[in-house]
């Protein structure tokens, strides 16, 4: 993944494994107007919040945190207030980074996709 030409606002990243999966995500939130940068790697999204500013961070909770356990606490310890959309299977009341954060259960439609990042965007706060 090439870092060159980052936007610097409105960025929503995304880390999934599945590259159909990514695909599919990437063009529904490009359709939606969002700036968009992908990853499969997790660690990759540390460096990504050192560069650019994140407004949504999307991905399952198999690949944020199971992988990489603390990821999103060691990406809010860059970015404080950094709003995070959990997608999958389960229910994530016990979840010990869900804090702040939202969810979308699977399966969902693009639409759902769309409308749960919008409402992400819409809690976290004043623009960055």
């Amino acid at each position: 993944m090439g870092f060159v030409g980052l936007p610097t606002r409105g960025t929503i990243v995304v880390v999934e494994r599945s590259a159909a999966v990514q695909e599919l995500i990437e063009h529904a939130l490009r359709e939606a107007g969002h700036p968009v940068l992908v990853t499969r790697n997790p660690l990759e999204a540390l460096v990504l919040a050192r560069s650019v500013r994140i407004d949504v961070l999307v991905g399952d909770v198999a690949t944020l945190d199971h992988e990489r356990p603390g990821l999103v606490r060691q990406l809010r310890s860059i970015q404080p207030s950094l709003p995070v959309l959990y997608l999958g299977e389960r229910d994530w009341a016990d979840h010990e980074d869900v804090e702040d954060a939202s969810a979308l259960r699977t399966p969902f439609s693009l639409d759902e996709l769309q409308e749960a990042v919008a409402a992400t965007l819409d809690r976290g706060g004043e623009p960055r």
